[in-house]
């Protein structure tokens, strides 16, 4: 489990305790609150919580650890050098992250170009293509010519099926607040 933030691990805990996928959503106090008793349930079997990506892929790879929440664009890198890693997109939990602005920014002109380059269908397909993330932008979908790439991507139609998206409006409201209840579980 991916230690810094409660997000995403909610979610699993849910269904790991027979919340139906399509039930997850949206969270409120009483879902949150039945997903911390599962993790707390669970905390004593739970050999380490990492803190980093680079700490998980190193408790994957040396086999310390046998299943794990993690990134299907790390996972599927580390395949691509031969290690015997599976990504699984069953249940998983699909975070969409966006750009954010800062207000006065003083190179706001340019990151409004930088926006607008990143988000065209072909500079996502692009970097779809290295490291197996998004697009966010559907029409990138269609500029990937690897069926192979296509089916590794979480944003891939046969994929988003199968995955809980994260409630990004109800984390924003309340990661702040639930933070200490995650630390609480995942220090001691």
């Amino acid at each position: 489990m991916f230690a810094p933030i409660p997000a995403r691990h909610i979610e699993y805990a849910l269904m790991a305790d027979g919340v139906v996928a399509s039930d997850v959503n949206p969270l409120d106090d009483a879902k949150v609150d039945h997903g911390f008793r599962k993790l707390a349930g669970i905390k004593d079997n739970v050999g380490v919580w990492y803190f980093s990506l680079a700490q998980a892929e190193s408790l994957l790879l040396s086999q310390e650890i046998d299943a794990m929440e993690f990134t299907n664009g790390r996972t599927y890198g580390a395949q691509d050098r031969g290690e015997p890693l599976e990504y699984v997109y069953n249940g998983a939990v699909m975070n969409l992250l966006t750009w954010v602005l800062a207000k006065g920014a003083p190179n706001r002109d340019n990151a409004i170009k930088f926006l607008a380059f990143s988000s065209r269908p072909d500079r996502q397909a692009a970097l779809a293509e290295q490291i197996y993330y998004g697009p966010t932008n559907r029409k990138g979908l269609e500029l990937i010519g690897s069926e192979k790439t296509l089916a590794r991507l979480p944003s891939y139609p046969d994929n988003m099926a199968k995955q809980v998206l994260l409630d990004g409006e109800f984390w924003a409201k309340n990661l702040g607040k639930l933070k200490p209840r995650w630390t609480k579980i995942t220090s001691g």
